[in-house]
């Protein structure tokens, strides 16, 4: 079975980033303190655990005077407020592409715009994004179905920002559909460019390919984006979170593989590894 991987694939600069600034944190505090994860990865987290980084549910479960991280995702402003009552130290490990959606947010409703977020509404970047507007100016729109049943006001202004993780072409197709019912509206935001890069490479790949492998977490959203790509060029399209989770591969002569930008280069390598064994048993 040949083995292709895509021309793009794994941590983006953005996961990286925060990744690096919390492993420089952790030079100096023993225990730091992060609210959910700091990128929807099982290893990553599990990584962080065991160097001193500790998970919570909210602030309150943070002591006073404590270090905490904001994950790439970044959060809402109350968040930032809060945590300078408690006198936390607050470092702040926001994707800056998702930091330019949140500022962009808050300006566009500042200059009177209604704004229509592309995203998921338990997400926590939608959450954060939708803090950074002023009250009642923002429409969550999940998916083609919303957008179509979504009425717009006469003599509202309109403008669309994206979760920087969804599908490219598929915000590309609401967007237009939104034009033809607001011939004014603005388009402030799509996808970021790494998340498009990784969609395109891996279209690219599973045109190619009998199957396709797409390594990283089931509560990714950019994972699951390459996987409905994927699937779209070659039904035999796979998520697979660790080196056991890999499937039935029979019948495949060529093999595409592409991973999740925040799937980490160690859980990327240990798949690999795993697929190319001839005797899993005495590879490990």
């Amino acid at each position: 079975m040949e083995i292709r991987l895509a021309e793009v694939y794994g941590f983006c600069a953005g996961v990286r980033r925060a990744v690096e600034i919390v492993e420089d944190a952790l030079k100096e505090e023993k225990k730091i303190f992060l609210i959910h994860e700091l990128v929807h990865n099982e290893q990553v987290t599990v990584e962080l655990a065991s160097k001193g980084v500790v998970s919570v549910s909210s602030l309150e479960e943070v002591p006073e005077g404590a270090t905490l991280i904001i994950s790439a995702h970044g959060a809402v402003p109350q968040i930032f407020a809060e945590a300078r009552q408690k006198n936390l130290k607050v470092i702040d490990a926001t994707c800056p592409l998702v930091r330019k959606v949140q500022q962009s947010a808050g300006e566009l409703t500042k200059h009177g715009f209604h704004v229509l977020l592309f995203g998921k509404r338990q997400h926590r970047e939608v959450e954060g994004i939708i803090g950074y507007t002023a009250p009642g100016m923002c429409t969550v729109l999940e998916n083609r179905k919303d957008v179509l049943e979504f009425v717009p006001e006469s003599g509202k202004k309109y403008a669309t920002l994206s979760q920087t993780t969804l599908n490219e072409q598929e915000i590309a197709e609401m967007n237009q559909y939104l034009q033809k019912q607001i011939p004014d509206l603005l388009i402030s935001g799509n996808v970021c460019h790494a998340t498009g890069e990784r969609q395109n490479a891996v279209r690219q790949l599973a045109d190619e390919c009998d199957g396709v492998l797409i390594i990283g977490s089931a509560n990714s959203s950019n994972t699951l984006r390459l996987l409905e790509v994927a699937k779209e060029k070659c039904p035999r399209t796979y998520l697979v979170s660790s080196p056991d989770d890999l499937p039935d591969l029979t019948g495949i002569g060529v093999l595409g593989v592409s991973a999740g930008a925040s799937a980490p280069e160690s859980l990327i390598r240990d798949v690999l590894q795993k697929i190319s064994c001839q005797d899993p048993t005495t590879c490990g």
